[in-house]
């Protein structure tokens, strides 16, 4: 229309659409979640999702056929678990053994094997390890500014990626009062004088 119009934005409505899958299930089929007694990412999603620790940190698990996790993880009892529904039956049950496995390998010894049998999970990352990662750093997630006192200044760099008209952050945050005669001399018209008067009194 080429009109402009107000936007209303309300956070409560945004945690709603953030449930939007669990709150749908619930307001057609009445269903409410229940928590398990193992701490798992999702009251309605099937075992093993998750995370899990292992020797040296922690790694990510999705939905997969919990007969081949028993076949990466060499357990028999996760090999007999070949329905679907097993998933949800025996959810705590599966936390626990793979919870009792995972953690006599490192991350990356057990990513080399779900690999290997095609299972989808992923390490977890401290800031350290997101800082050095090759796929953050060869996108440009990470920002460098320089700033007149600290130097090389690092942050998250803008998440949207605009194809014509790319975003940048090329200034750093200023310094107390950085822009102060600046802003006096071009919004409001001050003259040198009148700023040399107000410094004098310490109005600025």
């Amino acid at each position: 229309t080429g009109s402009g119009q107000k936007v209303t934005v309300n956070m409560l409505a945004v945690a709603m659409d953030c449930q939007a899958q669990e709150l749908t299930t619930h307001l057609n089929l009445g269903i409410l979640p229940e928590r398990s007694a193992a701490p798992f990412a999702h009251a309605w999603v099937t075992a093993p999702y998750g995370v899990y620790r292992t020797a040296d940190g922690y790694l990510t698990l999705a939905q997969i056929p919990l007969h081949l996790l028993g076949e990466a993880l060499d357990n028999n009892r996760m090999r007999e678990m070949s329905a679907w529904k097993d998933g949800i039956t025996h959810r705590d049950e599966v936390y626990t053994i793979v919870s009792e496995i995972l953690p006599e390998r490192t991350t990356a010894e057990w990513l080399a094997i779900f690999d290997q049998h095609k299972i989808w999970a992923g390490p977890v990352y401290t800031y350290a390890d997101l800082a050095t990662d090759l796929h953050v750093i060869e996108t440009g997630m990470i920002a460098e500014v320089v700033h007149p006192t600290i130097g090389t200044l690092r942050m998250p760099n803008i998440p949207l990626a605009l194809s014509e008209t790319p975003a940048t952050i090329r200034l750093a945050p200023p310094l107390l009062g950085e822009h102060t005669d600046e802003v006096l001399r071009e919004l409001l018209g001050y003259s040198d004088a009148r700023l040399a008067e107000l410094y004098a009194h310490g109005a600025i």
